[in-house]
């Protein structure tokens, strides 16, 4: 007599649920390895009715722990494609922990030479300029950053967010035998 053949499953065969439980940790593991484990700050300022007044300032409060890290500074901004120009100009207001305050006229390139932005986006460009590396807070304490635009037109349409973002430089020293040069106010590109 012939005996019934018996199918066992392996805990280890591939099965649909396990290709799929696989499938989903990639796709996670892929999608939280966007996020920076050195970004300390991001946070961006929605313009009304896409169209930026001198009036209106993006405010932003950055509390800064560690006086030896350095810093790398980002200008974020939203744009559509009918932005008008290849850069901006923008002023950027600071104003130290212990009150003292400075401003820097800042340009920022968006566009190379025939006019191909340097962001990524259609219709709606997402653009993130490094405006200062290696950046150092001379002060523990909270900083604030107002951004105020300084174009020749006002208002500056077609502008729909502007931000700033605070990344750790990878390659800081742990230890420094100069007094740190505070940096963040020499915004350069």
């Amino acid at each position: 007599m012939k005996q019934p053949s018996v199918h066992h499953h392996s805990l280890f065969a591939p099965t649909i649920f396990h290709r799929s439980v696989t499938l989903l940790f990639l796709i996670l593991l892929i999608l939280g390895g966007g996020c920076s484990p050195n970004k300390i700050f991001e946070d961006n300022y929605d313009i009304p009715q896409q169209k930026w007044e001198y009036t209106q300032k993006a405010n932003f409060e950055v509390a800064i722990t560690d006086t030896i890290q350095r810093y790398d500074v980002y200008l974020n901004l939203r744009h559509t494609e009918a932005y008008p120009y290849k850069n901006l100009w923008v002023i950027i207001h600071t104003t130290f922990p212990d009150g003292k305050t400075q401003d820097r006229r800042v340009e920022v390139p968006l566009a190379d030479s025939k006019g191909k932005w340097f962001g990524k986006g259609r219709s709606v460009i997402n653009q993130q300029i490094q405006i200062q590396s290696n950046a150092i807070f001379p002060k523990v304490g909270k900083y604030q950053f107002a951004i105020e635009q300084n174009m020749r037109t006002n208002p500056l349409e077609h502008v729909l967010s502007v931000g700033i973002g605070i990344e750790k430089t990878a390659n800081t020293p742990k230890t420094s035998l100069r007094t740190p040069t505070p940096l963040v106010l020499s915004y350069h590109l």
